[in-house]
């Protein structure tokens, strides 16, 4: 697939020979057939299954990735932001076996200033997590009226769950109820801060959750 700029094709919808154009996001978009294909060579093949991981993360983290991508370029989707900013997470070897780096995953990217010291507490016997940050300094990048928002995932049966935890000035606790069947010992949590309007977010960072 290519990108074009010509005056006389502006927003042509039509198919010409093997090449069909279309117009989609602002850009005319030109789609080649293909006669064969030979992706079966084995890094083809990786990519493939690199690909096809990529995205049923997106669909894990679905709920985080609809906001948290707010500056990303015009053509790209959400989804299509999330999985170029995690590339480098998954992997496949040579028996096309994948593996994940769960603590790098990326569900939010932008400028924003994150919030320090977020500390977890978990409780098992109520099936809860509260969560405690401490009210910083406010400069370009961090607004007080930013909001706070952690995903939790549970790692066996590769759910997740947004939790909107406050904002920016408030260092109160935030205590949020999980599933009943999720396991408190398989836990991930990733927070990243959203500006008021929702047109600026933050790079997510990890948090680890743990039950002593």
């Amino acid at each position: 697939m290519a990108i074009f700029k010509m005056p006389f094709m502006s927003k042509l919808r039509k198919s010409m020979a093997d090449n069909t154009y279309c117009y989609s996001r602002g850009q005319n978009i030109l789609k080649m057939k293909v006669d064969s294909n030979s992706s079966n060579t084995q890094l083809q093949q990786l990519q493939r299954v690199k690909m096809k991981k990529l995205m049923a993360l997106a669909k894990v983290f679905n709920s985080a990735i609809k906001i948290g991508f707010p500056t990303r370029p015009v053509t790209f989707t959400p989804w299509n932001a999330f999985v170029k900013a995690n590339k480098e997470i998954v992997t496949v070897d040579e028996d096309l076996a994948v593996l994940i780096d769960l603590e790098k995953i990326r569900v939010a990217q932008g400028s924003r200033e994150i919030v320090e010291n977020l500390s977890v507490m978990v409780d098992e016997s109520e099936q809860s997590l509260s969560f405690t940050h401490e009210a910083g300094d406010f400069a370009y990048g961090a607004e007080p009226t930013d909001v706070l928002y952690v995903v939790v995932l549970e790692k066996e049966r590769m759910r997740t769950k947004l939790f909107r935890l406050g904002t920016r000035d408030d260092d109160s606790s935030t205590t949020v109820t999980l599933p009943q069947k999720w396991d408190m010992k398989q836990l991930e949590g990733y927070v990243f801060v959203l500006s008021a309007d929702g047109r600026a977010a933050s790079d997510s960072v990890h948090v680890p959750i743990t039950v002593d």
